[in-house]
């Protein structure tokens, strides 16, 4: 996976792609540069949303999990993988 940096949406693709990175596993499958970018774009719009809730480590696991798991069923567009990612808060509420 290359990486490019640049901007996506107003943060830096190196941020959008830190963010994400250390939650995608080698059994997650490998994912393009621009749906690693947008998995990570949507992972920092839902974090963004839990500003100033304190929540465990796990509840961003599993946002971040979520995020990837829609993504390696095709899911492209980071509005809907956000979405997808909000879900895990169902789980942990």
């Amino acid at each position: 996976m290359s990486l490019h940096f640049g901007k996506v949406s107003g943060v830096t693709e190196v941020s959008s792609l830190a963010s994400i990175l250390p939650f995608i596993k080698p059994e997650d499958g490998s994912f393009d540069d621009k749906t690693t970018r947008n998995m990570g774009e949507a992972f920092n719009a839902a974090v963004h949303l839990l500003r100033g809730t304190a929540q465990p480590a796990v509840v961003y696991a599993s946002i971040a999990a979520c995020i990837i798991e829609a993504a390696g069923r095709g899911e492209f567009d980071p509005a809907r993988l956000q979405q997808a990612g909000l879900t895990a808060l169902e789980n942990h509420t």
